[in-house]
């Protein structure tokens, strides 16, 4: 260990601690059972990855009562899946373990695999995925080192970046000994989520406190790994709800992109010195709205993708004839509200979807 080593006693005891107090103080989640299924655990790690658990807990609910085993979820179609995926971001994870289902259906006979280097061929299932899964659902002593088992870990051995994978993981497989490999995964996780926080960690509540080298320094946010932080970037959009009597104009985006495989209304970058107003009649001309009866302003939403911070400013048209997109320019498509209604989209625009009034049933049609 890279200058720091440290006691035998101090290595075999810390484990069998903490999963002491992790059985005493856990909380409750609905993916911890006593016998966990390994398609659940995946589902929820997948899930919580850049997700709070707060957010997570009623969206995984709902998945598991529509797609409660990987058979069901690989017979789905994709756009039900990302339908159910709506409000946790991160689009991709979705399809990738909709991809994941079927490889477990047509290869592996319906039943994950308990081998971590199979799982890791799986798609979306990194390192820190199938050590998880390896060690909660199949008790295997495998390193899951997600930020807050790798928090613990580095705070109490006092590394000090850079740190090195192979000092977290001699600590890691020390603690392990002589405990239930599910309960220490878990139990290292949940240290760091709620007492050796990333800012004013609770040393005083920390029941391996007495063997940290972080605490003892009066400092432990000194060894805190911190990644490198993106700078932000300020975008402005516009977005057309841009409607005919019977439908509205709407598009699938591409499979690689952040909202792969998702559909949103009509939107474009505002340029610089252009006025969102403008920029939105634009968008309009481009999509072959030459007669339109009005504009309106409809809406301004603020979110973050990734390092961008996105203000949208949403208008909404009423055309008085057939657009050009209805024959899929720029590959906008015009479907029924009923459709709409039902489609995948990522949370702004679903959100901008719940604000307008959809036309009378009377004047529905099939998209």
């Amino acid at each position: 260990m890279t200058n720091n080593r440290l006691s035998e006693t101090a290595t075999e005891r810390a484990g069998p601690t903490l999963v002491r107090w992790y059985r005493a103080r856990r909380r409750v989640f609905p993916w911890r059972t006593e016998r966990p299924d390994p398609y659940a655990v995946l589902v929820s790690e997948v899930m919580l990855q850049q997700t709070q658990a707060a957010t997570v807990i009623p969206r995984y609910i709902k998945w598991m009562e529509r797609f409660p085993t990987i058979t069901e979820l690989a017979d789905a179609d994709l756009e039900e899946a990302l339908r159910y995926w709506q409000g946790l971001g991160y689009y991709s994870r979705a399809r990738r373990l909709h991809e994941t289902a079927r490889m477990v259906r047509d290869h592996y006979h319906g039943r994950l695999p308990d081998d971590l280097k199979t799982l890791q061929q799986l798609p979306g299932i990194g390192i820190y995925t199938a050590g998880a899964v390896s060690s909660i659902a199949f008790e295997r002593e495998a390193p899951a080192l997600d930020v807050n088992a790798t928090r613990v870990i580095s705070r109490y051995g006092a590394l000090a970046p850079p740190i090195h994978t192979a000092d977290l993981h001699a600590i890691w497989t020390g603690w392990s000994q002589n405990t239930s490999a599910r309960d220490y995964c878990e139990a290292l996780i949940e240290l760091g989520a709620t007492v050796c926080t990333a800012t004013q960690p609770r040393c005083a509540e920390c029941p391996i406190r007495r063997w940290c080298r972080g605490a003892a320094t009066g400092s432990p946010e000194v060894y805190t790994p911190r990644p490198e932080t993106p700078r932000t970037v300020d975008r402005i959009y516009v977005c057309l709800v841009a409607q005919v009597p019977y439908g509205v104009a709407v598009r699938r985006r591409d499979p690689d992109g952040i909202w792969g495989d998702l559909w949103t209304f009509p939107e474009t970058l505002v340029e610089s010195a252009e006025e969102p107003e403008k920029a939105a009649r634009r968008l309009a001309r481009s999509l072959g709205a030459v007669m339109l009866t009005d504009l309106d302003y409809l809406s301004s939403l603020r979110y973050r993708v990734t390092r961008y911070r996105i203000t949208l400013h949403a208008y909404q048209l009423q055309w008085t004839s057939a657009p050009k997109c209805e024959k899929d320019v720029e590959s906008y498509v015009i479907r029924s509200w009923r459709d709409v209604m039902e489609l995948p989209m990522p949370s702004p625009h679903a959100r901008l979807r719940s604000l307008v009034s959809p036309p009378p049933a009377s004047v529905y049609i099939e998209g």
